[in-house]
């Protein structure tokens, strides 16, 4: 079936998320949480786009195409979304860019440059603190930088197959945390370092 996107006509295959048809095609949407490996989750809203007759920005990661679908992902809308979640991302993040280990890998580095803000409307709100977790001996956190994208809840309970963390609180007091003193950890844990967009998981312990 053919959808549009950005006014451009593509033949796609039913069933796909709009993500997964931008991703193919070489359009770019920022994501934290999607990985293709784990469930979606769709929880971080940064891939936001228009599609007109909606009246409403959609996620991407988790929203089909249909037939006749048009889709804007550089309209107004769906810049504007894009800015305000980033804003709202980086207002408890830490500006520890210059001594982060992830620093020039960052996801959220690279949207911040393509799609945040140079200003922002919550310079005078004073950053949530979030103490160290214990993941176990295998990595050290820096729980500080976190922002809430679940892939390291998602990979130890759908491919480690221990959910020993989670996601406690509500709202903006919402963070990762272990069910337990110090959670599970097996010998494939080390690849959360890997699968972290924005260094929370910052080495292996020494």
């Amino acid at each position: 079936m053919n959808i549009w996107i950005d006014n451009v006509s593509y033949r796609v295959q039913e069933g796909l998320s709009i993500l997964k048809v931008c991703e193919a095609n070489g359009i770019l949407i920022p994501r934290f949480c999607y990985n293709e490996k784990l469930s979606i989750s769709g929880n971080c809203r940064i891939c936001l786009v228009e599609i007109v007759g909606i009246g409403k920005p959609v996620l991407s990661c988790i929203t089909t195409v249909k037939a006749g679908m048009k889709v804007w992902t550089v309209s107004a809308l769906a810049n504007r979304s894009s800015t305000s979640v980033s804003e709202m991302v980086l207002k408890n993040h830490p500006l520890d860019c210059a001594i982060c280990d992830q620093g020039g890998e960052c996801d959220l580095q690279t949207v911040s440059m393509s799609a945040g803000n140079d200003t922002s409307r919550s310079y005078k709100v004073q950053k949530r603190p979030v103490g160290v977790k214990s993941f176990g001996v295998l990595v050290k956190t820096e729980m500080q930088r976190c922002i809430q994208c679940t892939r390291c809840v998602r990979y130890m309970s759908q491919v480690v197959g221990y959910p020993s963390i989670g996601m406690i609180g509500r709202s903006e007091m919402v963070e990762v945390s272990s069910y337990q003193s110090s959670s599970y950890m097996n010998k494939v844990s080390g690849n959360l370092i890997e699968l972290c967009p924005v260094g929370i998981i910052v080495k292996p312990c020494e």
